[in-house]
């Protein structure tokens, strides 16, 4: 049996200096999954430095199409925010992304096949630690492990995400759910145990919902760096770091560089209660 820990994820934006020129760019966050719910596209634009809120793209013509030749559209609600009907992704199947914005400019993935089926979640389980905080008081809180068992003999590349509630009433995944990333490559064919690195509490983090997804390696090299960066305090995407590479482009204009990533994922789901 083996043990890791999950990463937290950051939602915050990160001001970097020397960004202005590089600003208005297209940003995509799209997640499109074998669960058969409404998925949401989320689309802005990268900003000057002297902004404090990303500009929504809004007007956009979005779907999906599948090598049989099946559409899926994505409707504008909320501005930047583009909804599908109930619809999940479909094994063997590959899909492409198209974005077309208001101004003309054409958008198109690299085509992404969802193979493989992620493990179950064996278990869930819950355990209660405390800590001292800042003035010297107790301060109990409750951690949550999962259990699975990796596949032996093949590559799994993991994507986790989840959110708490107290009444257990959980809407579309978005960017406010925590979520965390990781490979196989040290436990592959072993049980294994992850502890998120999140604390909840009881009285109010009354339930957990946890998906466990399986994406392919270029997902997951995207998403797990961009996680590095934010946890190194570094700048995701834009120098001086190396800028990572989004498996969209413009068809219109090839040196532009898009921002963001097409995920195809696998999920199995599962809920836990945190009784008080």
């Amino acid at each position: 049996m083996f043990f890791t820990s999950l990463w937290v994820s950051c939602t915050e934006p990160i001001n970097v200096p020397g960004l202005d020129d590089q600003s208005n760019q297209l940003v995509v966050d799209a997640v499109f999954t074998s669960e058969n719910r409404v998925h949401v596209i989320y689309l802005s634009r990268s900003t000057a430095i002297t902004n404090t809120s990303f500009p929504k793209e809004t007007g956009a013509i979005v779907y999906l199409m599948d090598d049989q030749g099946n559409r899926i559209d994505f409707a504008e609600g909320n501005p930047g925010s583009y909804f599908s009907t109930v619809v999940a992704a479909q094994p063997g199947h590959t899909y492409m992304l198209y974005v077309i914005t208001a101004n003309g400019n054409r958008y198109v993935s690299l085509p992404e096949t969802l193979t493989g089926t992620p493990p179950p979640i064996k278990n869930l389980t819950s355990f209660d630690d405390s800590e001292v905080d800042g003035n010297g008081n107790v301060v109990e809180f409750a951690q949550i492990e999962i259990t699975l068992d990796d596949p032996a003999n093949e590559e799994n590349f993991y994507y986790w995400y989840w959110q708490s509630d107290s009444l257990g009433q959980f809407g579309i995944p978005d960017i406010s759910w925590r979520s965390a990333t990781d490979s196989d490559e040290l436990f592959n064919g072993n049980e294994v145990v992850f502890a998120l690195e999140e604390e909840f509490t009881r009285s109010v983090d009354r339930f957990v919902k946890i998906y466990q997804a399986t994406i392919n390696r270029d997902a997951y090299v995207f998403l797990s760096s961009i996680k590095r960066q934010i946890g190194n305090e570094q700048i995701p995407i834009f120098p001086p770091n190396r800028p990572l590479e989004s498996n969209l482009a413009n068809e219109n204009d090839p040196k532009e560089r898009v921002l963001g990533y097409f995920v195809l994922a696998n999920v199995t789901a599962d809920t836990i209660r945190l009784a008080p």
